[in-house]
């Protein structure tokens, strides 16, 4: 058990490297500067100011003002909340769907799985920026919508993923164990199997 601990944190701390933390470091800025733009915002995202039309950079405004005077480093910050809390409602979306998508098809097999992946097939035949932009054109236009779209396009592949991952572990010991004993499929799928060492393949 020590060794095992002792072995756990050299993997930590062989992570931790300079590049790392400077990584993480700017990342981290990067986000919270998102998350609070409404406060690090010296102006007014959307204030029109002809008086300042195409100004330079310089101390009232750090990155200079566009075509109609409004501030960029503001939009800059309020556009990069958006852009951030888009992604994160993109991934949760694809996640929602596709892991249990792959569970299903991994786990059951036999028709509900190839039903399942020849879907997946279809979506993926399509290159991913054009089937967004024709679902976004279905749906309508708008955040919400967008988010949707791209959220469906990357479905299959984490589905596809997840599916290989199960096909592996429900050959295995404890899952036939499960079986043997009288769980239901359901509770093997979302009790026994490992979703913890799923999720940590990504």
């Amino acid at each position: 058990m020590k060794r095992r601990k002792q072995t756990q944190y050299k993997r930590i701390q062989a992570l931790f490297t300079p590049p790392v933390i400077v990584a993480v470091f700017i990342l981290a800025i990067i986000v919270v500067s998102a998350l609070f733009a409404n406060i690090f915002a010296p102006y007014n995202a959307n204030q029109v100011s002809l008086g300042q039309v195409l100004a330079p950079p310089s101390p009232d405004h750090l990155l200079g003002t566009d075509e109609t005077g409004r501030d960029i480093f503001s939009r800059l910050l309020v556009g990069g909340r958006t852009t951030l809390l888009s992604a994160i409602a993109v991934v949760v979306l694809s996640m929602l769907i596709g892991i249990p998508y792959g569970l299903i098809a991994g786990y059951f097999g036999g028709w509900a799985d190839r039903i399942l992946m020849r879907i997946s097939d279809v979506i993926l035949s399509f290159p991913s920026l054009l089937l967004a932009f024709l679902l976004v054109a279905a749906f309508g236009r708008g955040l919400t919508n967008s988010v949707i779209a791209v959220g469906i396009v990357y479905v299959p592949m984490l589905s596809r993923l997840i599916r290989s991952i199960v096909l592996v572990e429900k050959g295995k010991t404890y899952v036939e164990a499960a079986q043997s004993i009288g769980y239901s499929n359901l509770h093997i799928l979302f009790r026994e199997i490992d979703n913890v060492r799923i999720l940590a393949q990504f």
